[in-house]
């Protein structure tokens, strides 16, 4: 689910996603003013109308070029891009205790049918991408500017975060 905010209003909330389950969950919620159906890619939104995007868990799956771009249509001058996503841990042990947590998540996936897909590929997906150093050289590329990493639970995810000057 990405988020895009505008101070429109106090607290506006706009929600997107491409899986309606997702959208229906975030509509339970009743904290969105607005849900619209898209890819990140491309958003259904006017140019320059919001002061922070927020996007979780997607930048390993999508084009982040094309990502990084629509960002900066929406955005207004200041604004915000806020990117959060899993990450491959570096240090051995916690390397090790993450991919024993995956085995987990994989048994799991033979109790929990709807997960199953998620639960048996997710790993390799992180382990594939390498999403914090190209987001960071396609928001430096498209201009974005104090661009910054910070890594959480013990590198396992990252938030990146950049201003559209």
């Amino acid at each position: 689910m990405s988020s895009y905010i505008s101070q429109q209003a106090d607290r506006l909330i706009i929600g997107s996603d491409l899986t309606r389950d997702y959208l229906s969950m975030a509509q339970n919620r009743g904290i969105y003013l607005l849900l619209t159906n898209s890819v990140a890619e491309f958003l259904p939104f006017r140019c320059g109308i919001f002061d922070a995007v927020l996007s979780s868990y997607l930048a390993k799956y999508v084009d982040l070029r094309q990502v990084v771009n629509e960002h900066w249509r929406i955005l207004k001058d200041g604004g915000v891009a806020v990117f959060h996503d899993f990450t491959l841990p570096r240090g051995t042990v916690i390397q090790n205790l993450w991919k024993f947590y995956f085995q987990i998540l994989y048994v799991s996936g033979i109790f929990l049918k709807n997960w199953k897909n998620v639960f048996s590929n997710l790993d390799k997906v992180i382990i594939g991408s390498q999403w914090v150093v190209d987001l960071m050289r396609e928001l430096r590329e498209a201009g974005f500017q104090s661009i910054s990493c910070k890594y959480y639970t013990w590198e396992t995810s990252a938030i990146i975060t950049a201003i559209k000057p």
